[in-house]
C-alpha cells in the first residue's frame, strides 16, 4: 500500500479527530473499563504462573520421557506464560493510572511490530495480509504498554480487513512525527471517529468478533503516555490511526 495514496483516498477534513489523549473527565464508563482491567488481571495472574509451573514442573519429572518436538511444546507453553505474565503487569500499571511512574526506554517499534504480527490470532479471510511495516521507527514509550497498543492496532487492522481481496496494513512515521497504522478494510462512517476509543462499542456489531475494548485500551495507554490519538476513516474506503508518546522522558 503507497501511503499516499492511501491518505488520498481519505477526507481528511470530515474525518479526523486527532486530539490529545488527555480527554477531560475520565467518566463511568472508563471508570468502569479501568476497574475491570484490575480485576481481569487480578484474576488470570495466579492460573497463568500454575501454567508455567506445571511445564517447569513436567519438564523436571518426564524430560526423558519427552521427544525433542514435546521438550519444545514446553518451552513454548512457559514462554507464552511468562508473555502473559509481563502484559497482565503492564496492564495494571495502566488502569493504576497516574498513581505510579511509567517507566520508559528507546523502543524499535519496527522490531516490535514484527514481533507482534507473528504473535496475532490466525483469522479466516478470504486473503493473506500484505503487511508493510516501515524500517527504523524508534520510539520513546514503555515498551511493554506500546506490544498491547500494537497488538490491539495491528490485530484490528487484520480483523476489519478479512473480507477484502487484497488487504494491506502498514505501520508508518507520520509526517507529524507521531506513528499511523492504516488498512484498507471496511472502515468507519467519519461520525463515528470520536466514538471508537470509547470502552465496550463495536460500530459494526457482531459482524466482526471482538469484546469493544481494545481501541480504549489504545486509548488509555496513549493518554498514559501524554501522547496523541486520532482517526480516520470512511465506510468501505479504510482507516487510518495516528499516534504519539507524548514528549520523551515525560
Amino acid at each position: 500500500m503507497d501511503p499516499v495514496q492511501f491518505k488520498a483516498e481519505l477526507d481528511r477534513p470530515a474525518a479526523l479527530a486527532l486530539r490529545p489523549a488527555l480527554w477531560p473527565g475520565r467518566g463511568p464508563a472508563l471508570a468502569a473499563s479501568d476497574e475491570l482491567l484490575t480485576h481481569l488481571a487480578h484474576e488470570l495472574r495466579t492460573p497463568l504462573g500454575q501454567i508455567g509451573a506445571l511445564a517447569d514442573l513436567i519438564g523436571e519429572r518426564a524430560a526423558s520421557r519427552l521427544d525433542p518436538e514435546e521438550r519444545r511444546w514446553l518451552v513454548l507453553q512457559r514462554e507464552l506464560a511468562a508473555c502473559l505474565l509481563d502484559r497482565l503487569g503492564a496492564l495494571l500499571a495502566l488502569a493504576h493510572g497516574e498513581q505510579q511512574a511509567l517507566p520508559r526506554e528507546a523502543v524499535d517499534l519496527s522490531a516490535l511490530a514484527a514481533s507482534v504480527i507473528d504473535e496475532l490470532a490466525p483469522l479466516a479471510r478470504r486473503a493473506p495480509v500484505a503487511w508493510q511495516v516501515e524500517g527504523g521507527l524508534q520510539a520513546d514509550c514503555n515498551a511493554a504498554l506500546a506490544r498491547v497498543l500494537l497488538l490491539n492496532l495491528l490485530g484490528h487492522a487484520a480483523q476489519f480487513t478479512r473480507g477484502v481481496a487484497a488487504p494491506v496494513v502498514g505501520l508508518f512515521r507520520a509526517p507529524c512525527g507521531g506513528f499511523v497504522v492504516e488498512d484498507n478494510g471496511v472502515g468507519f462512517a467519519p461520525r463515528d471517529a470520536a466514538r471508537l476509543f470509547q470502552p465496550f462499542v463495536r460500530l459494526h456489531g457482531g459482524a466482526f468478533e471482538g469484546t469493544g475494548v481494545g481501541l480504549s485500551l489504545v486509548r488509555r495507554i496513549v493518554e498514559r503516555h501524554g501522547g496523541h490519538l486520532g482517526a480516520l476513516g470512511r465506510s468501505g474506503a479504510g482507516a487510518r490511526f495516528e499516534f504519539d508518546f507524548g514528549p520523551p522522558g515525560r
